[in-house]
């Protein structure tokens, strides 16, 4: 009898050792509803979580057998929950999972793949009235938009996320990576949010033209040590020229200068200016992550609005 528990002991150490050395971290998705996520590899333990959806996400982390024999796989939702599944109730798929170590990534390209395509942007929340990204729902306007662009010129791309609120507090949410982590910056943008850059110039940071009720102002964002900074370059105030019928012939006004940097302002008046590229998460996940960090930042666009209050007749009338 001690000889035939002495095998069976030995059998599952063997079996154990197998599934912990051959197993690399991978992707799988729920095959039921109503999943238990376990704290340990036993059905009697603690439950983290109840997966109510068929077809949720989930990083298998490693494997291991229960007293019974049971395969029991350790997981990782998308928004960080650890704990334990019967394996039988997920199915691995092709998808590459996103590893970290001691809860750092090992690169940039990780990190926003992990926080934008694992959801994480949605847990983010930050301390000021702005600093918030909302859950997208069937009352959102139009879905979270993505964006890249390297503010500092550093090499690391900033991820900036946003764009989908109301003009009053619309803006992106600038991030970076850092030590690992994905560290907030701070905000870039107003009203419409149409972020603008203007390649090889000595302003690396983005640009933001917007404005409403005959105001349009030009602000300029640059990162100083890991913190989004902010700058307005100029204003436009314009009135339209209206005839004895009511018809709008002309636009009337001036742009005043708002920064005492002469560089910074006669680099706003250029024509020919670069506009931010967004994409929803849904383009994101149809191009795939790959493609989306190596697709154009940005596209040239000719603003003539920028530097000519003639130039909104033409634009808004003609």
């Amino acid at each position: 009898m001690k000889k035939v528990l002495f095998e069976a002991v030995c059998m599952l150490i063997i079996s154990l050792s197998v599934i912990a050395e051959g197993l690399s971290p991978y992707c799988a998705v729920t095959n039921r509803t109503n999943v238990n996520m376990r704290s340990r590899p036993d059905s009697k333990s603690s439950l983290v979580m109840q997966i109510k959806t068929r077809g949720t996400k989930l990083t298998v982390l490693s494997g291991q057998l229960d007293g019974t024999g049971n395969e029991w796989l350790e997981v990782e939702s998308q928004r960080g929950k650890k704990g334990y599944i019967q394996s039988k109730y997920l199915t691995k798929t092709e998808d590459r999972p996103v590893v970290t170590m001691n809860g750092k990534y090992d690169s940039w390209s990780d990190a926003y793949r992990d926080f934008v395509l694992g959801e994480k942007y949605k847990m983010w929340r930050g301390q000021g009235p702005n600093d918030q990204i909302f859950d997208e729902d069937e009352y959102s306007l139009q879905p979270v938009l993505f964006s890249m662009f390297d503010m500092d010129e550093n090499g690391i791309p900033e991820l900036l996320i946003g764009g989908n609120e109301s003009m009053a507090g619309n803006c992106f949410h600038v991030f970076t990576f850092e030590d690992g982590l994905v560290r907030f910056c701070g905000n870039a943008g107003f009203m419409d949010s149409e972020l603008w850059a203007i390649p090889g110039r000595e302003y690396p940071g983005l640009f933001c033209y917007s404005g409403k009720d005959r105001w349009f102002a030009t602000n300029y964002y640059w990162l100083d040590n890991g913190t989004i900074q902010e700058q307005q370059v100029s204003e436009c105030q314009y009135e339209f020229v209206v005839d004895n019928q009511g018809n709008v012939t002309g636009v009337t006004g001036d742009i005043f200068r708002m920064t005492n940097d002469t560089l910074l302002y006669n680099a706003s008046l250029q024509h020919d200016v670069c506009m931010l590229k967004r994409y929803p998460k849904k383009e994101i996940e149809k191009l795939g992550w790959d493609s989306f960090v190596l697709s154009p930042r940005y596209e040239p666009k000719y603003m003539e609005t920028w530097v000519s209050p003639d130039a909104l007749y033409e634009y808004y009338f003609k």
